[in-house]
This record gives structure tokens, sequence and C-alpha cells, in this order.
């Protein structure tokens, strides 16, 4: 006889509409933390510590929210999001190279090949969706403007 148990509560979860800059914010989260992880290991790359940039990504997200109660607030908000995108880059650019570095040094580390092939593959993942977010912030215009030109 097999007795099964299940829960089938439902919880209401905080789940946040993905919006260009919480993904923003969200990618630098997770290639920061990896970063940390392949420094604790060993392999330094020269950088600023991870920690600033985390901190800088957090400081243009907290002065994005209070944006938009001010005066002339989307134009802030545009020019806000513009500086998280030059940030991305930076970040996105010292992933690739610690992500290089712990693909061609690994054999250094204390890690396991599979706990290697993780973090790689952590970082392979949210690099993968960033050259989607770039252009997705503005394409509804762009994409509209066609096709009013087109009709």
């Amino acid at each position: 006889m097999i007795q099964i148990f299940a829960d089938t509560t439902c919880v209401k979860m905080n789940i946040h509409f993905p919006a260009d800059w919480l993904l923003l914010r969200d990618a630098t989260r997770t290639l920061i933390k990896a970063i940390i992880l392949i420094r604790k290991q060993g392999l330094k790359h020269l950088i600023r510590k991870p920690e600033y940039f985390m901190r800088e990504m957090n400081k243009l997200c907290i002065e994005k929210t209070h944006a938009r109660k001010k005066k002339n607030a989307k134009k802030k908000r545009k020019i806000i999001l513009r500086r998280m995108k030059k940030l991305m880059r930076t970040i996105e650019s010292h992933a690739i190279t610690y992500h290089r570095e712990l693909e061609s040094h690994w054999e250094e580390t204390n890690w396991t090949e599979a706990e290697v092939q993780f973090t790689l593959g952590k970082i392979d993942n949210v690099l993968t969706q960033l050259p989607q977010e770039g252009p997705r912030a503005h394409c509804w215009r762009t994409q509209g403007s066609e096709q009013r030109e087109d009709s």
C-alpha cells in the first residue's frame, strides 16, 4: 500500500513583473556573486572589488525608484537606465573575463569539475540573456514608428 502526503495550500508570493531595470539588477547580482566565488578560489583579475559594482547598481535602482516622484520623471528615469546599462556592460566584460579564467585555470581551484561547470553555466545563462535586455527597453518605439510609416 502506497501512501502519498501532499500539501495543497496556496501561498501568495511576492513576484515582481520583470522590467528591464529589474532584469539588469538581477543579472548584476548573479554575475557579481559568481565573480566573488571565483575570486575566493584564488583566480583573480585586476578589477575593482566586486562589491563595488553591486553597490553602484543598488544605488541606481534606488535612484530610479525615487525619480518617478520628481519633475521630469520620465526623462530622469531614462537617464538612470542608460547609466545602469553602462554599468552592466562593465560587469558583463568582467564576467566574461572571469568565465575565461575559470575555464582555462579551473584545475588550480579546489572545485570539482561539476562545480566549475555549474558556475560557468550560471554565468553563461545570464550572459546569453543580456543582449536581449538592452534593445527591448526602447524597441517598442521603433517598432511602432516603423509600423505607422508602413501603413
